[in-house]
């Protein structure tokens, strides 16, 4: 049984090890999902070592106590004003519990400037999120495209703790 609450937190260059752990944590088909490739550990581990923190902002999802990171939600900006690239996971145990939602709901609160999102390997998930959300939803190749055309959808959370239960 899962705790009915996690922590939404801004993850910073000192998270890096958790970041590892959470990605290598996923299997074949979410890893794909994720990077656009399968990557093996050792790829994995490169690319959390190369990560250029100053130039994205990144937020995880913590499980209570030392149970560790669940969720991660990546903004890496894009050269157009108001667009970002979204690269989102969460762990398989909590698919469809609002992780991934609330995740998403936090950075848009956080970052009011948001108008476009863009995933380069968008899925039936991150439709759903962003329908729920109030974006307006198209497809381009395997580019997912979010558009805040009426951003009405839940209030984005203001509150650190999100319900999982």
């Amino acid at each position: 049984m899962w705790p009915s609450s996690l922590d939404i937190s801004p993850l910073l260059p000192v998270h890096r090890s958790a970041l590892g752990l959470h990605l290598l944590a996923l299997p074949a088909e979410h890893r794909y999902a994720r990077f656009g490739a399968t990557l093996n550990d050792e790829a994995v581990l490169r690319w959390v070592a190369r990560l250029a923190w100053e130039q994205q902002r990144c937020w995880g999802a913590w499980l209570p106590g030392d149970l560790g990171l669940v969720g991660v939600l990546q903004l890496a900006h894009t050269r157009r004003s108001g667009s970002w690239e979204l690269a989102l996971t969460v762990a398989a145990a909590l698919h469809g519990r609002g992780v991934g939602t609330t995740l998403l709901a936090t950075a848009l609160g956080q970052m009011p400037d948001v108008r476009q999102l863009v995933c380069q390997h968008g899925h039936a998930a991150i439709f759903a999120m962003a329908k729920r959300l109030g974006f307006g939803v198209h497809r381009q190749g395997r580019q997912l495209w979010l558009e805040a055309v009426a951003r009405s959808g839940p209030a984005p959370a203001t509150s650190r703790q999100a319900g999982i239960g």
